[in-house]
């Protein structure tokens, strides 16, 4: 799949995935947009891991984190306007870092596991690698997002 949106909403269907990405950026200060590329681009050098989190943290704090507080204290018309600028800040960040850092790779490698790792949520790396080799392996997409 060479669209990282696209990737990240089949990613997101799957079962479970929400579930964990949400708790991994909730619990452990992880950038969903940032593991979902690092499951979309096997190959991604762990080297660059820092400069890309250090980006994806600086885009967060001045757009997306802005948009989820207003969603979460809105109501009706105004929480789906919220969500829907929330969706879009982070297709942003997602689609910029997949530009700055390359094409898709293999499998979810020694990066994947290294930033989980720095989040002290190693043990969820074998979860995502599975579900990211599902939607590689043609599962059909059902999220929501898309």
């Amino acid at each position: 799949m060479d669209d990282p949106w696209a990737f990240g909403c089949a990613l997101w269907a799957r079962p479970g995935v929400e579930e964990g990405l949400l708790r991994l950026q909730n619990e452990h200060g992880l950038s969903v947009a940032l593991l979902i590329l690092l499951c979309w681009r096997g190959d991604f050098d762990p080297r660059q891991l820092p400069r890309a989190a250090k980006l994806a943290g600086r885009y967060e704090r001045l757009w997306i984190e802005p948009l989820r507080r207003r969603r979460r204290a809105a109501e009706g018309e105004a929480r789906a306007a919220c969500l829907a600028a929330e969706l879009a800040a982070e297709r942003r960040l997602l689609e910029g870092l997949a530009r700055r850092f390359g094409a898709a790779g293999e499998e979810p490698g020694a990066a994947l596991k290294a930033y989980l790792a720095a989040g002290g949520a190693e043990a969820l790396a074998p979860f995502l690698q599975e579900a990211a080799a599902a939607v590689r392996a043609g599962a059909p997409d059902t999220s929501p997002l898309r």
